[in-house]
């Protein structure tokens, strides 16, 4: 009996960790996509702003490019597609 408790205890544990790194996979998750709306507009803006921009913040054009890969992968159809 006394094993039967202390497996529950360990899967009670282990059910609190899982929930813990989801929590924390998901909050990653949308810091990241805010991160890239952010990075985003500077695409709506002249392109020689964004340029100088990116010029001098390049780790915000590689977040941009993982961004923006991340967000192909949601949508069902790459709207550039549409576009050809």
């Amino acid at each position: 009996m006394r094993k039967i408790k202390q497996l529950e205890e360990m899967l009670a544990r282990k059910s609190e960790i899982m929930q813990t790194f989801k929590d924390k996979i998901k909050k990653t998750t949308q810091l990241k996509a805010t991160r890239f709306k952010i990075i985003k507009r500077y695409y709506a803006i002249m392109s020689s702003q964004s340029k100088h921009y990116f010029k001098w913040n390049p780790d915000d054009f590689k977040a941009y490019q993982i961004g923006y890969k991340w967000q192909l992968e949601q949508w069902t159809m790459n709207p550039l597609d549409s576009l050809l």
